[in-house]
């Protein structure tokens, strides 16, 4: 306001300067919230790395120019990089420290100390009483998917029966030999609820099951002196709970030898506190079931097979079989001592082929959906089938057991009143079946297997170490219907078939290896490696781990500077099968960034530690190559492993 007016000086009586006052205002706000956003996302969020085109021509045979070594510009670490160095690096710490076990993360299966001895004498005592059933998977090394199953139902199973004793007519003193598979005893060491672990000794062969090979193991009083004591060392070695014989296609003439051989095994297994049990066919009356049954703590009645590869097709255990044969063995033995065999797997009968081929349940499915077929539930067998015809006119036909089957199966074992289920076998199985049967025993209801699931199996396409998930699983649905007065499920139809994981496979090159380091930067052996390579014009892949990276910025920086590629191995090396997704996404991120802060540059490559495979055939495997590729990462994986970790010699290592 002036001497000479009453009017303020700075009104503005237009309101003009108002108004861009507040569009100031507004427009500073809104650019200074980007900005925090801007910062706050590089920060938090993994960085999401650009797609690489992979494609297999006829020119990867031709070879290629080889690299030159890159030319550097010395750059110095932007604040920016190394704030989410920082960041990330505090978050992964955070991530871990709600490991429930700590130990697990980053060890290798046969590192995992054995879990505490069981008393398997007294687990018999905890399932009297009110009917608690003991559930038990049977567990083979032959197949991944066994271990894949174990994984993920270990906290509903009792038992785990290893097959990992061989009986085999060798030319030697002694005809068994052991396999034992340290990822079981891991896992059980980790289980919530520890199962018992019996050792399974088997005269199954390639071809069949040799007699010949269980009569020089038990028909001497010498040689079942030294079966024993073997047998007994084993045991008690591995923590083992017991043992379970399952000698097949037995003549008449060898059952003497058998229960004598038993007898003298059970009072040994007795003064350990460990369990004696059997495998018997359930469908052959010559087999003396009562006496094997007195000197065995538990017998499985094995009550599938009905037809077998060399029949003609027909049900593996058609539901009037099954009940025929339970009922039979449980008029000659006492229900308190039976554990029923449950099937769960198939058979493939070609009018061009002599015998049928085994399915797992997951072929099953896969033959169905390559054929555009939704099975069914045979109204006389209650078992599950399917056939068709190929261009050649060759009939195909298809028996299989499943989820619907074993619902059936174990709901009659459950009313006789037997001691518990035996499923044959881990990996083959409906992974539906998980559903409905628990350590308690069969679910009150059936309706969860109408949801059908396959993650053991997995679908490759192409050749080489390089990885794409082409699709993760899809579920399948089917419809199911049970007798009112019954229970039993007399109808079931497939509507839509589920699928599992496909992987396309690139980089198999003619005449070429490609060769990967991991595990470090090392003080000691990367310069090393290092000289080596610079000395003979070759160049390799340093897959590096953070913690080692951040003690030892500048050999990765000579990596990179002399021509080689750089890999992310994650930050602290865990088992990513043994850890769940956020910290699987920690640790990438941790290491990218930490290589961005050292080297101002990115890597699309990784491997996961214990990652000995170019061809991961369970989830747990595949989970993490799942999220680092939604990351932009390309998987490799490898062929050749020196195993050298293991320390077996440079003999070994070179060949």
């Amino acid at each position: 306001m002036t001497p000479h007016s009453s009017k303020p000086t700075f009104l503005d009586l237009s309101g003009r300067r108002r108004a861009r006052l507040k569009a100031g205002i507004i427009t500073f706000g809104v650019l200074s919230t980007l900005i925090v956003l801007v910062v706050l996302t590089g920060m938090l969020v993994s960085p999401v790395l650009p797609d690489l085109p992979l494609t297999q021509t006829a020119a990867d045979s031709l070879g290629r120019i080889p690299r030159t070594a890159r030319a550097q510009r010395k750059r110095s670490i932007s604040v920016r990089a190394e704030r989410e160095r920082l960041a990330s690096r505090q978050r992964l710490f955070q991530q871990l420290t709600k490991e429930r076990r700590p130990l697990r993360r980053s060890l290798q299966y046969s590192q995992i100390p054995l879990g505490p001895r069981l008393r398997a004498d007294s687990a018999l005592a905890a399932h009297h009483g009110a009917y608690d059933p003991t559930v038990v998977g049977f567990y083979v090394n032959w197949d991944d998917n066994s271990l894949a199953s174990l994984r993920k139902n270990i906290d509903r199973l009792d038992w785990v029966v290893a097959e990992w004793g061989l009986v085999r007519a060798r030319g030697d003193s002694m005809p068994l030999r052991f396999q034992v598979d340290r990822r079981v005893l891991a896992l059980a060491a980790l289980a919530k609820q520890p199962p018992i672990i019996l050792l399974m000794l088997t005269n199954a062969t390639a071809d069949g099951f040799d007699p010949d090979a269980v009569h020089r193991l038990i028909a001497t009083e010498r040689a079942r002196r030294l079966a024993i004591r073997t047998i007994i060392d084993t045991v008690t070695h591995y923590r083992l709970g017991g043992v379970t014989i399952d000698f097949e296609s037995l003549p008449k003439s060898m059952h003497p030898f058998l229960l004598r051989f038993l007898g003298e095994l059970k009072p040994a297994l007795v003064k350990e506190h460990l369990l004696l049990t059997q495998a018997v066919p359930g469908d052959d009356p010559d087999w003396p079931v009562e006496a094997y049954t007195r000197l065995n703590d538990r017998v499985f009645l094995m009550l599938y097979d009905e037809h077998d590869p060399s029949d003609d097709p027909g049900a593996v255990a058609s539901q009037g079989w099954f009940d025929h044969h339970l009922a039979r063995l449980l008029g000659r033995i006492p229900p308190g001592k039976a554990i029923v065999g449950i099937g769960q797997y198939g058979y493939l009968w070609s009018d061009t082929a002599e015998s049928a081929t085994e399915l797992t349940f997951q072929d099953a499915m896969q033959l169905a959906r390559d054929h555009g077929l939704h099975p069914t539930l045979d109204r006389d067998a209650l078992n599950p089938t399917f056939h068709w015809d190929d261009p050649d006119s060759t009939s195909n036909i298809v028996w299989y057991l499943d989820g619907v089957t074993a619902w059936d199966e174990v709901r009659a074992a459950e009313r006789a009143g037997v001691a518990g289920i035996g499923i044959w076998r881990l990996g083959s199985e409906d992974p539906s079946l998980w559903s409905v049967l628990q350590r308690t025993g069969l679910a009150a209801k059936p309706d969860a297997l109408d949801s059908m699931f396959i993650d053991y199996d997995v679908n490759f396409i192409g050749t080489g170490e390089i990885l794409r998930m082409v699709s993760e699983p899809t579920p399948g649905r089917r419809t199911i219907r049970t007798d009112a007065a019954t229970g039993e499920i007399v109808s079931e139809r497939v509507d839509s078939i589920p699928s599992t994981y496909v992987i396309r496979r690139y980089g198999r090159k003619k005449n070429e290896v490609a060769l990967t380091f991991d595990d470090g930067p090392d003080p000691v052996f990367t310069p090393m490696i290092l000289d080596t390579l610079r000395s003979r014009g070759v160049h390799a892949t340093f897959f590096v781990i953070g913690e080692n990276v951040e003690l030892h910025p500048d050999l990765v920086r000579r990596e990179l500077r002399e021509g080689d590629e750089l890999g992310n191995h994650t930050f602290t090396h865990p088992n990513l099968a043994l850890v769940g997704k956020p910290t699987t996404r920690f640790e990438l991120n941790a290491t990218e960034r930490l290589l961005e802060a050292v080297l101002n540059r990115r890597t699309a490559l990784w491997r996961p530690p214990y990652f000995g495979d170019a061809e991961p055939t369970t989830a747990d495997e595949l989970v993490p190559v799942s999220i680092a590729q939604g990351l932009g990462y390309i998987t490799v994986g490898l062929h050749i492993d020196p195993s050298d970790w293991a320390t077996p010699g440079t003999d070994s290592i070179i060949v």
